[in-house]
């Protein structure tokens, strides 16, 4: 979920830093802006049953709360969480929105860099193998986008990104949820389930508004560094299992 919420929401600003010159100290104070301020909104939904934060905890009860609305959950923790309407730590605003501009901007451009490099030395070992000149592949994501389509697109990110993560917060209170909905495999267990599903909606967001290899690679790294990121927050004093 983690890996979820900071590369997906990042997924438009992916493509405006790629699509447009180097990252400028403008472009680089937006992209911190949005990590900051819009970053643990998005955050704090999966903190409102996932996980808690023990470090310079922020804990905001929803005034709606009652004993109703936390009926449906299944122990005592989970009841107070689903009360909260914003569960974060101080930390998070800075150090999302640094992630927003390492996420965003830098790896994705190092990434596409790589790749470039890759294609070009193929290219070149294809032309002096095959004695032909031959054109450097082009891997570089289209330049075309406008910056209105990038805004929309960037908009759509962050709302597909809640809704997944919500969609996992319903999963962890509906645990046979996927086994009851859907025609998977009765050999994964509820938990590989989960993933399996929450893993086809993460890259079936990034197919459609994102779809370069440089963001799906600053995914990857994401989905290992964010969850490790994590645990100085949740740890408590001791690694959670």
């Amino acid at each position: 979920t983690t890996t979820t919420t900071t590369t997906t929401t990042t997924t438009a600003a992916t493509m405006r830093s790629l699509a447009s010159p180097p990252l400028s100290l403008p472009t680089a104070a937006k992209l911190f802006g949005v990590g900051a301020t819009v970053g643990p909104l998005v955050d704090s939904l999966h903190n409102q049953c996932l996980l808690r934060y023990h470090y310079a905890p922020i804990d905001i009860v929803s005034p709606f709360a009652t004993a109703a609305a936390t009926a449906t959950t299944t122990t005592t923790a989970d009841a107070a969480a689903s009360s909260l309407i914003l569960a974060t730590s101080w930390a998070v605003p800075p150090l999302l929105g640094l992630a927003y501009v390492v996420l965003g901007s830098v790896l994705p451009r190092l990434f596409q860099k790589g790749l470039d490099a890759v294609a070009a030395a193929a290219a070149t070992v294809a032309a002096t193998t095959n004695h032909v000149k031959k054109s450097p592949t082009n891997l570089s994501p289209p330049t075309n986008v406008g910056s209105n389509d990038l805004q929309a697109r960037a908009v759509v990110a962050v709302l597909t990104t809640a809704a997944i993560i919500k969609l996992s917060d319903y999963l962890v209170l509906h645990p046979t949820a996927t086994a009851d909905l859907l025609p998977l495999p009765s050999t994964l267990s509820l938990a590989d389930q989960h993933i399996a599903l929450l893993l086809a909606l993460a890259l079936l967001q990034w197919a459609v508004l994102d779809g370069t290899l440089a963001a799906l690679l600053a995914a990857s790294v994401t989905s290992v560094g964010g969850p490790l990121s994590e645990l100085p927050f949740v740890a408590g004093g001791n690694l959670p299992d």
